[in-house]
């Protein structure tokens, strides 16, 4: 997270898909695919961020912030009709 928040993307992602290739548990897979999805969307890849973020939700329905996260894309590409959902 320190990564991000200091605009280090690459590295971040880097540390990230390590961290997912030990295979960690679902809900850990959540995680990482969330913050690669973030790591998308603060670069403007958009499509690559909304793909990230639905995989999470595919290993953890129940965590609202990749709701979030996925509604503040659909925000900033202007899908205000997708983000309600």
């Amino acid at each position: 997270i320190s990564l991000i928040n200091s605009g280090l993307y690459g590295k971040a992602k880097d540390v990230l898909k390590k961290e997912l290739s030990l295979s960690p548990d679902n809900e850990t897979k959540a995680l990482i695919f969330m913050y690669l999805g973030i790591i998308a969307g603060k670069e403007g890849e958009f499509r690559e961020a909304e793909k990230y973020l639905k995989m999470a939700l595919s290993y953890d329905k129940n965590n609202p912030f990749i709701y979030k996260n996925l509604a503040f894309l659909y925000k900033q590409m202007k899908k205000y009709d997708e983000a309600i959902k």
